[in-house]
């Protein structure tokens, strides 16, 4: 996964993720007179087209021609840090970085190592890790939709769907695939703190009328306002009652993640997958907050989730 490589008395190491890819630089010490940052060259394959471009700062010297808080290349604004995220990047597809030290004096840049990264897939892999935009790139959020306001809840205030889908960045999406694979001897366990958006309530009714067993635990309180929005989300399940659990602690159920069973030759189910992470299903959690949601496959990992399911469902564990 990670790559490294060094020239020049520079070095940089890159880490590939889903939607992002972590650089991290370095200098010899003793070449670090005069220096004032990297700079960044990216070059890549997109849809049979080849993209050359420099990574851009939002940090520059002072220059009249030049707008305050225009993106720049770092060719003229160097990264002044040890470390950047390329948050430009497409999923399963390969990305080569070129550092270059940038001195003062005549501004001179020294050429020095390359890097070739491939970022991870959205839909294969042991493990699928997929971060939203959201607050982390809410200044290219400001750029690329001035007239939105993404602090409104109503999903209608948002000027077309673009604005959404940027901001989610494949998360809801993955939430939403991973529900609806779910077919007829599949299971879905679903354990959630706040259960507010109807396309997550569509997908468990997709994956219900596929032939799925759905089953829910949730954040449940006396006198609470999220209790009152999770329990409307879960009755337009129509689950079974012995199918769903109101998880009532002293505080909140904090848990998120979502198990994905299949019927053995005995007919017995045995957990495959797992999805979890920080995203709770509201447009918060998908659309305002810096979220990840991470899916993991492997049996065993999803088996102990199971068996933590099985707990809260019948109401073992109290906080």
């Amino acid at each position: 996964m990670r790559s490294h490589s060094k020239k020049n008395n520079l070095s940089v190491t890159g880490i590939p993720g889903t939607t992002g890819i972590l650089l991290a630089f370095d200098v010899v010490k003793k070449y670090r007179k005069n220096f004032l940052g990297f700079s960044i060259y990216r070059e890549t394959t997109f849809k049979g087209q080849k993209k050359k471009t420099w990574l851009k700062n939002l940090l520059q010297f002072p220059d009249p021609k030049i707008k305050t808080y225009e993106p720049i290349d770092s060719k003229y604004a160097p990264i002044q840090k040890f470390r950047w995220s390329d948050y430009s990047v497409y999923p399963d597809t390969e990305y080569s970085y070129t550092i270059y030290g940038y001195y003062s004096g005549k501004q001179e840049l020294v050429e020095g190592p390359s890097i070739t990264v491939q970022t991870l897939a959205l839909d294969k892999g042991k493990h699928q890790v997929i971060f939203n935009r959201a607050v982390a790139a809410s200044q290219a959020f400001e750029r690329a939709f001035p007239n939105v306001n993404p602090d409104v809840y109503d999903p209608k205030s948002f000027d077309d769907d673009k604005a959404r889908k940027w901001l989610s960045r494949g998360l809801l999406e993955k939430i939403q695939s991973y529900i609806t694979q779910a077919t007829a001897g599949d299971r879905l366990d679903v354990c959630i703190y706040e259960f507010e958006l109807q396309s997550i309530v569509d997908a468990l009714n997709k994956a219900k009328k596929q032939g799925a067993e759905i089953r829910i635990v949730y954040h449940a309180k006396i006198g609470d306002e999220q209790t009152l929005l999770n329990v409307a989300s879960v009755q337009q399940l129509n689950l079974h009652v012995e199918n769903i659990t109101a998880r009532l602690t002293n505080s909140i159920t904090h848990n998120k993640f979502v198990v994905l069973s299949k019927k053995d030759a005995a007919l017995n189910f045995q957990p495959q997958q797992v999805l979890t992470g920080s995203t709770n299903f509201t447009q918060n959690g998908t659309y305002r907050q810096g979220n990840v949601v991470h899916v993991i496959n492997d049996s065993k990992v999803a088996a102990v989730y199971s068996s933590l399911f099985e707990e809260l469902l019948n109401q073992k564990i109290f906080d």
